[in-house]
């Protein structure tokens, strides 16, 4: 059987109930579907005996229809016979996947050196998501690589692929260089991942680019999944990094206010973000100036052109910005020094 699906992940990895994939696509094509550790590692063990170039499975579990057409077995691709999965097939996204590749030539394995550098840049993005308040994250060796697996629960739905596609995208402008780069294509629920336990062999099999057996290195004891808000952060952040007249009018904000909410007893932390076609409305869990008010109704605006605003309207609190914050000021009993005004031209593009 093969090792990495004993010892408790396929359980992490998955609720009791439900089903994954197993994909082989090169030099033949076949699928199965599996919702159990011990028919799945038995597949996996024969299926890597063959040798094919790599084993894949699914990241999030399909629907019983998919399901119903390969229980618990692998088959060869048939003409005229659907197997495979598509994005209709899958029934919620449990996980995110964060693939560190190192740069080198088309259709080889990786130089020792190479898969280093990717491990490495692994542990960078994950402290990185860790202190920005993401939850603990499955890291795995991909054979050439590195990756991460970021628990969720989210539908299958375009909100959540746009959430994911950009939260990818974020982390691929800050992290990737010309060493290591991660993969912004792997947003798709229906994502196939490589089987951990199984051998990667891509290209010739040579000393300085083996092939190699891919694996887990950490599992958390335990999972939740992450915060919508930290997503919706991340879609900030990367509109602010891909758009020049947007850099600097709302992250640094955001970044004071989540810090002050760290550190500052009965500051509310951030609730949510709203992003609409001319600025950035930032929903606490209540308004800073009264506990008592919350709902989308309370907040900061963030507009296009530098300015602030004071998005809640209740009574106390309908004043101008400036003269709202400084009660808010007033009532946390220290200076809290959000910028006034900023100037700039233009305005925000699809943000």
């Amino acid at each position: 059987m093969n090792p990495s699906y004993q010892n408790g992940i396929f359980e992490l990895l998955f609720q009791p109930g439900e089903a994954i994939e197993v994909r082989i696509v090169s030099p033949w094509c076949g699928s199965g579907f599996f919702d159990n550790a011990k028919d799945l590692g038995e597949a996996l063990s024969e299926l890597d005996g063959l040798k094919p170039e790599a084993i894949y499975c699914s990241l999030n579990p399909v629907t019983p229809e998919a399901f119903a057409r390969s229980r618990n077995q692998f088959q060869r691709a048939q003409k005229g016979v659907k197997l495979a999965s598509n994005g209709a097939d899958i029934s919620r996204r449990a996980w995110i996947l964060i693939d560190h590749d190192p740069v080198r030539p088309a259709k080889v394995s990786a130089t020792d050196e190479e898969k280093a550098l990717a491990l490495e840049r692994l542990r960078a993005v994950r402290d990185y998501l860790l202190a920005e308040g993401a939850p603990r994250m499955v890291e795995a060796d991909s054979g050439n690589g590195g990756h991460l697996l970021l628990p969720c629960d989210l539908p299958n739905d375009k909100e959540s692929s746009r959430l994911v596609r950009g939260f990818l995208e974020f982390l691929s402008a800050k992290f990737t260089d010309g060493r290591v780069k991660i993969d912004t294509s792997v947003w798709n629920p229906d994502r196939i991942t490589k089987a951990y336990g199984t051998m990667s062999r891509k290209g010739p099999d040579t000393p300085d680019r083996p092939h190699r057996r891919s694996g887990i290195i950490s599992l958390p004891t335990s999972t939740t999944p992450l915060s919508l808000d930290l997503l919706e952060r991340m879609q900030v952040k990367n509109k602010v990094r891909s758009n020049g007249t947007v850099d600097g009018l709302a992250t640094r904000e955001i970044a004071k206010l989540t810090e002050w909410s760290n550190s500052i007893p009965g500051f509310p932390s951030i609730k949510r973000l709203k992003n609409e076609s001319d600025k950035v409305i930032v929903i606490p869990e209540h308004c800073y100036l009264n506990s008592d008010h919350a709902g989308t109704s309370s907040g900061i605006v963030f507009h296009a052109d530098g300015g602030r605003g004071n998005a809640c309207k209740h009574d106390g609190c309908a004043l101008p910005f400036g003269e709202w914050w400084a009660s808010v000021e007033a009532l946390y009993g220290r200076p809290l020094p959000l910028e006034r005004q900023v100037n700039r031209p233009g305005r925000i593009r699809n943000l």
